[in-house]
């Protein structure tokens, strides 16, 4: 990896530094926009309708709704003082998400201002969840997460296909029409994406819209006649009604918010694993939480609406994979600038709705497959298809069934909660399943040491794309990895410059000889007789020698790892059977001690058992073991433990102990020294 910080060109498009083309970043920032501008306008529109505003104030809460979809996104890209906002990836704005709860309220004849006051409420309500979200985050495992990302996707087809058709209630509604623009769009979307290259495939909904756009014209669906008659520039107005706190108000919004809040968790999570390839860190979630909570709290005191993450933005970021925070920084400005000048929220309004639904419908797809992505994370067993499949039944179908609770002598609060969409009661039944189902027992299976090396692979070049200039790999698994392949690994060494970071990273079988010899298990090695076709240690470490860089580091994730002397220990054959599911890295030859030496310590390849001070060849050296043990593996982290250990300490910043936003050397070593021992129950140090 060649140590500089990427600042210019195509590639910081895919990482949340640098500064990518403007030229390149403008159609990836408008796709977003045009992708979720309806999406943000209509909750504002429909409920402009159900109280029945004039011109002016259906204006105003348009204006509003966009200048609060500015500030939520703009905080989740920088997230000041590192609470508020996650730093991630993520398109926030007034959603769909409150609308069900907001219109029954409403037809229930509450004023709007105590749906602002209620709005409040609940906006606080969602920061002390955030804040609290490390806390209670055990009720939100994959399962019951990926259960309510499943239930958002599938929710969100009805919406995909009514703007398809033209939209309920227009003239267009269902005529071939509406379709045929729908459908080519949606072709012209399918085509770039798929098999167009550079800005016609990160662009591709933005382009699809174009032209769906164009198609659009002979039928006469563009009409740019408001444009005329909206003002140029306007600001915001400061509590446009007279806020009210009542009661039933703000306890149905109180529960509500903090269901939209998981399915923030949701889209942020789903977003993180499908762009960057991680999951979001407990500071990351709480902190889009609290943004979304704070930005709703604002939105009352503006006549606005409540704010949560944009499905159908999810969707484009797990497509195109581009992360970059200006790009994000762009897509709020024209949200602002919109909120500003009326007149530039006229012309994006007029965009008709069959071309908005042909370019997003396979963006809901997506969202939904990333659910599935995440509540099979663990393997789809018989409790994982129990939570899921109750849960979806209960949400879709009472959501499906509308007015199935709200029967005589129901309570109302019951039907605007849980009866008016499909997350609400997805959630809590997620939540209940999963707490009150036992834990399958799980038989544990060897993980292939190749994934480990893959997924170790995989998390540096991630890492590397926001740190260094460029990532140079090479991967050995199975019947590649050979006595003779070492000679490929050096060459690739030896072409690292000095200031480079070099890394080699071994999992896999540690093997010691009958004379106590040290050997790394290749593919075609006797586990009897290592001496045979097995990798003397020593011999790889000298992979290392081959290169000037001094920033060196060598990661082993076998048994035995650690040095320990030959004079304090017989080999044995030792059988370690897996204990629940737990199961132990190691063939070949065991250890135990010789008498008369138990008050010596094991040395390893680092005083504090994981960094070297002593090589020769100047490397920090990560080792999974000491020379007296095995290394572990279990179904649960699907990895060998020190190399689970390593990505969770590095990917999920579990490792940065003094919150900076870095981690060094000591941190690593502390953290997975400490988490290796407590999740091995000792076994493992």
């Amino acid at each position: 990896m060649t140590q500089e910080t990427v600042k210019n060109g195509t590639e910081a498009l895919f990482t949340r530094e640098g500064m990518p083309p403007v030229k390149e970043m403008i159609p990836c920032a408008l796709q977003h926009v045009l992708a979720s501008f309806a999406g943000i306008i209509t909750p504002a529109v429909i409920m402009a309708g159900v109280y029945g505003f004039n011109s002016q104030q259906s204006t105003d809460i348009i204006q509003v709704a966009l200048i609060l979809s500015a500030i939520d996104t703009a905080l989740q890209a920088f997230a000041p003082f590192r609470r508020i906002g996650g730093g991630l990836p993520i398109v926030m704005g007034v959603s769909f998400a409150f609308l069900p709860a907001l219109q029954a309220m409403g037809a229930s004849g509450f004023s709007f201002g105590a749906l602002l006051g209620g709005e409040i409420v609940g906006g606080a309500v969602a920061v002390l969840f955030g804040l609290a979200y490390s806390k209670i985050k055990w009720l939100f495992p994959p399962v019951v997460t990926g259960t309510v990302i499943f239930s958002i996707g599938v929710s969100l087809y009805p919406t995909a296909v009514k703007y398809m058709a033209g939209g309920m209630g227009t003239s267009l509604w269902g005529t071939p029409q509406a379709w045929c623009v729908a459908l080519i769009t949606f072709a012209v979307v399918f085509a770039l994406a798929n098999f167009g290259k550079g800005t016609l495939k990160l662009g591709s909904v933005f382009f699809g819209m174009i032209v769906g756009m164009i198609v659009s014209i002979p039928f006469g669906m563009i009409d740019f006649s408001s444009v005329a008659t909206a003002q140029v520039f306007a600001l915001p107005k400061l509590m446009p009604y007279a806020l009210e706190f009542d009661p039933e108000v703000c306890i149905t919004l109180a529960v509500v918010f903090p269901m939209v809040a998981i399915q923030v968790i949701g889209d942020v999570s789903a977003a993180c694993l499908g762009s960057i390839d991680r999951m979001p860190t407990e500071r990351e979630l709480s902190g889009a939480i609290v943004s979304q909570g704070l930005t709703s709290m604002v939105g009352g005191l503006l006549g606005g609406l409540p704010t949560s993450a944009l499905g159908q933005n999810v969707g484009i970021i797990c497509s195109n994979k581009v992360v970059n925070k200006w790009v994000f920084v762009i897509i709020a400005a024209v949200f602002a600038i919109a909120g500003l000048f009326p007149q530039l929220s006229a012309v994006l309004s007029a965009i008709p709705q069959p071309v908005i639904g042909g370019a997003t419908v396979g963006v809901f797809g997506t969202i939904t497959m990333n659910g599935v992505r995440m509540f099979t994370r663990e393997g789809l067993t018989q409790r994982t298809t129990t939570i899921v499949g109750t849960s979806v039944v209960f949400g879709l179908g009472i959501w499906m069934a509308s007015g199935c609770l709200a029967g005589e002598g129901m309570p109302t609060w019951v039907s605007t909660v849980i009866g008016s969409n499909a997350v609400t009661p997805t959630a809590i039944m997620a939540i209940v399943l999963n707490l009150i189902l036992p834990q399958t027992p799980v038989v544990a299976q060897h993980i292939d040491a190749a994934k480990d090396a893959a997924d170790f692979l995989s998390m540096m070049e991630n890492e590397g794309k926001d740190r260094f200039a460029s990532v140079e790999k090479i991967l050995l698994t199975n019947e590649e990895f050979s006595k003779d392949s070492i000679e490929r690994v050096k060459r690739f060494f030896a072409q690292a410059e000095r200031d480079d970071v070099v890394m080699l990273f071994y999992a896999g079988h540690g093997v010691l000889s009958s004379n106590m010899d040290y050997y790394l298990g290749t593919y075609a090695m006797d586990f009897n007789m290592p001496q045979s076709e097995g990798l003397r240690y020593d011999d790889f470490e000298s992979c290392l020698e081959h290169t000037e860089s001094v920033h060196r580091f060598f990661f082993v994730d076998a048994c035995h790892s650690g040095e320990l002397h030959k004079e304090d220990y017989l080999t044995d054959n030792v059988v370690m059977k897996p204990v629940g599911k737990i199961a132990f890295r190691n063939a070949g030859n065991g250890l135990r001690k010789v008498k008369g030496y138990g008050v010596k310590q094991i040395q390893t390849l680092f005083n504090e058992l994981f960094v070297d001070g002593r090589w020769g060849v100047g490397a920090t050296v990560f080792t999974s073991a000491g020379g007296m043990e095995v290394s572990l593996e279990g179904n649960d982290w699907n990895n060998g433990l020190f190399t689970w250990c390593l990505k969770k300490g590095i990917q999920e910043r579990a490792a940065d102990g003094n919150g900076d936003g870095e981690i060094n050397i000591h941190e690593l070593t502390d953290y997975v020294s400490r988490e290796v021992k407590r999740l091995s129950d000792g076994l493992q140090t």
